[in-house]
């Protein structure tokens, strides 16, 4: 049995479990968590919405796939996991929380200024200008 298979990457399982620690202090109940990293949650009003989680170490390129998703309540969280002892200070950890038309038209823009095939992702800097956007998940 390879057990590799069946182990996530520490800095996913950390970023992930970052994303739920905030949507908890938010008042949102986490209703699933997928091993891909989907996270089905429902808002404090009772409305259901999915948040993909992204998660680096270094400062490369996000991969997101061919396309970010279709789904209205979908969201993505790419989290900037710190190269720390998990004891250390979170305020190392950075994410960026875009809706899934802001991650896909960054997809296709990304994908018009560089070179084919269409990208699966785009540059570290470009889900910045939504650092802890938290305030877009529903309410």
């Amino acid at each position: 049995m390879n057990i590799h298979k069946k182990i996530e990457p520490t800095n996913h399982l950390k970023a992930k479990g970052w994303v739920i620690a905030n949507l908890l202090s938010l008042n949102h109940k986490i209703k699933r968590v997928e091993r891909t990293g989907v996270i089905k949650a429902e808002s404090p009003k009772g409305e259901e919405f999915y948040i993909m989680v992204h998660s680096l170490k270094d400062n490369n390129a996000w991969v997101v796939g061919k396309e970010g998703g279709e789904p209205f309540n979908l969201f993505h969280a790419f989290v900037r996991v710190p190269w720390l002892p998990a004891n250390e200070d979170e305020t190392a950890f950075r994410v960026f929380i875009m809706h899934v038309q802001d991650v896909n038209d960054a997809l296709y823009n990304w994908g018009q200024t560089h070179a084919p095939p269409p990208p699966s992702g785009f540059g570290y800097s470009i889900p910045h200008p939504h650092e802890n956007n938290w305030d877009i998940l529903p309410q």
